[in-house]
């Protein structure tokens, strides 16, 4: 039996770039609805899955939609990837597993990087580093992603440099916890800033993400982190 999954938006993790409303699973009848709908939306990029299916992001909506044909074979590749773009920071959070010891990755590098991505057929890339909104090119490198078809997310830590966000899909901030929860797992003093963040970007029309990490410290307090966040943001990802 045929069937779509269809998945509504798109968004960048630090560590994985998420989808952000839901999975359906379609029965062959409703399937044939879905797959004469996306016929309509834009779509951006299109990748030949093995057995005759397709997969398709769109713009408008934004999803992914994929048919999985009839036969049993899986996807042709990757659908996401993520592209760390440097590994300068400056901040002190204390479980970062990121060697922040190092530089930029230079433009050339990156857009090669991309060149690689798009012919092996990801759909999308997520933008990490250190803090990506410090690289002097990120708005060259996102719009270079841009131009070959792929869905761009990247992930600031809210406290970032102001920087050209117009080539990305959608720009996630970190924010791990509120007040002193925020202090404890960070290191500094943090959380204002990164919630004014989300809300600047949201009132200046961007998609935005919140990313939480959660542990003991934070587990109380998540739900007054989430209801700060959603005055802002489209999706709420918590990792552990």
């Amino acid at each position: 039996m045929k069937q779509v999954e269809v998945r509504l938006g798109h968004a960048a993790n630090c560590s994985a770039l998420g989808n952000v409303l839901n999975v359906l699973l379609w029965s062959q009848v409703i399937a044939a609805g879905a797959w004469a709908a996306a016929e309509a939306w834009q779509t951006r990029r299109r990748r030949a899955e093995p057995g005759g299916g397709e997969s398709r992001l769109t713009d408008d909506p934004s999803a992914l939609v994929r048919s999985t044909g009839d036969g049993p074979a899986g996807p042709a590749g990757p659908r996401e990837a993520h592209l760390q773009i440097t590994k300068v920071c400056g901040l002190p959070c204390a479980h970062c597993h990121v060697d922040t010891g190092g530089g930029h990755v230079p433009a050339e590098v990156l857009e090669r990087r991309l060149d690689d991505l798009a012919a092996r057929g990801v759909l999308r890339v997520a933008f990490g580093g250190g803090e990506p909104l410090r690289h002097p090119d990120v708005a060259r490198v996102a719009e270079h992603a841009r131009g070959l078809g792929l869905a761009v997310g990247v992930t600031t830590s809210g406290v970032g440099p102001d920087a050209d966000l117009s080539s990305f899909d959608q720009v996630n901030v970190s924010l791990d916890g509120l007040g002193e929860g925020f202090r404890a797992t960070r290191g500094y003093d943090g959380a204002d800033a990164a919630l004014e963040r989300v809300r600047a970007y949201a009132a200046a029309g961007r998609r935005v993400g919140v990313n939480l990490v959660l542990d003991r410290l934070l587990f109380e307090g998540v739900e007054e982190t989430v209801a700060a966040a959603v005055l802002g943001a489209v999706r709420v990802l918590g990792t552990r």
